[in-house]
């Protein structure tokens, strides 16, 4: 509150103008404290706004990974189901996963073998064709 400061209350002038300076200071004070509190209250407010929305966010986040549990749970069932009536089941013995690798790396090797024989084949071929050639250009 801005209080009126009579002038011809002081002696010196200068002390007139102190005590208009300090009335001054006082008041922009005043104004601050009203002006930092309204800003705090801002923030208080955008912080709880925040949480609000992390906290509603999350709660669409977690449910959504509840469905996709349950959808996967469910696949998961489905693909079980399909795996029974098949004949197969889930549990190996380590004698025929070793099996199955081993057949698997016989399976790769006799690609390779294959074909490193075919390419020795049209090797071959390149080469009589060749020899043919260059027994006809000396004729």
């Amino acid at each position: 509150m801005s209080h009126i400061i009579n002038a011809d209350l002081f002696n010196d002038r200068r002390d007139y103008i102190i005590a208009k300076l300090r009335q001054k200071i006082e008041e922009f004070k005043a104004y601050d404290e009203k002006r930092k509190a309204y800003y705090r209250n801002i923030v208080k407010e955008n912080e709880w706004l925040k949480e609000e929305l992390r906290l509603s966010a999350d709660t669409d986040r977690i449910v959504k990974l509840e469905h996709t549990i349950m959808s996967l749970k469910g696949a998961n069932k489905v693909l079980l189901l399909k795996l029974e009536e098949a004949g197969l089941t889930a549990e190996y013995t380590k004698e025929e996963i070793a099996e199955w690798r081993a057949s698997v790396k016989e399976k790769r090797m006799e690609k390779k073998w294959r074909k490193a024989l075919e390419e020795n084949k049209l090797l071959r071929n390149t080469i009589s064709e060749l020899v043919c050639k260059l027994h006809n250009a000396n004729k």
